[in-house]
């Protein structure tokens, strides 16, 4: 098993003055430690198989198969497409970062993460208030995005589902559609051993994109 080391995620990786460059800095970065990191201890502490004859890794993301040249660090679909700059980055990282790790099934709130609480606001935002608003009064679409991103139904809350990021990586997310005196809530949980693959910035984006992705597999246009 890998030692755990010191992880940036893609905040503390941005360099330069917009946005843009800010994120192809953080993605350049990663693909550097990509070229230098040793393609055996990688697949194995990530769970993702390497293909010799291609020279490249197939990561398991959110149901999805992606690519992964090495040395260069392209990320791509299996079928062919693009992935976002972000998802890119988050995919780099986890290939980098990942300490072989299984998870062990206890599940953590975001505040407990290293760092959690102060990256709280952005998190609720970005992540936990989207949730509410897509799914808040709609549990049984929730539960249809999740199965058909290929996640597990849990028992927590009122609905709940847990979604592999990547093979080590498992995000539940929890929906109670409240009542006359309080309204829907949501929570986020993590397995305990997700420190050990990513940095908590990084675990606030592939959340975010967990979300986005179960929106956009739901049945139905009604949320906005």
């Amino acid at each position: 098993m890998k030692k755990g080391s010191q992880k940036q995620g893609i905040e503390k990786q941005k360099g330069g003055s917009g946005p843009g460059l800010n994120y192809h800095s953080a993605y350049n970065m990663a693909r550097e430690k990509l070229a230098a990191g040793n393609v055996k201890d990688m697949a194995l502490f990530s769970r993702c198989a390497f293909d010799e004859k291609g020279s490249r890794f197939e990561v398991p993301y959110f149901g999805d198969s992606l690519l992964v040249d090495f040395p260069g660090g392209e990320v791509y679909r299996a079928g062919g497409g693009e992935v976002s700059l972000t998802t890119a980055i988050l995919v780099l990282h986890y290939l980098t970062g990942a300490s072989g790790l299984p998870p062990k099934g206890k599940l953590i709130s975001f505040k407990e993460l290293p760092g959690g609480e102060i990256y709280l606001e952005p998190f609720s935002h970005r992540v936990v208030n989207r949730l509410v608003r897509f799914f808040g009064r709609n549990p049984g679409r929730f539960l249809a995005a999740g199965k058909k991103l290929g996640g597990t139904k849990r028992e927590y809350g009122d609905a709940s589902v847990t979604l592999w990021a990547f093979p080590l990586v498992p995000i539940t997310f929890v929906l109670w559609e409240g009542d006359e005196e309080f309204g829907p809530s949501a929570t986020v949980l993590y397995d305990q051993t997700a420190p050990e693959h990513l940095a908590t910035e990084d675990l606030v984006v592939l959340a975010g994109d967990a979300v986005a992705r179960l929106r956009t597999a739901a049945p139905g246009e009604e949320d906005r």
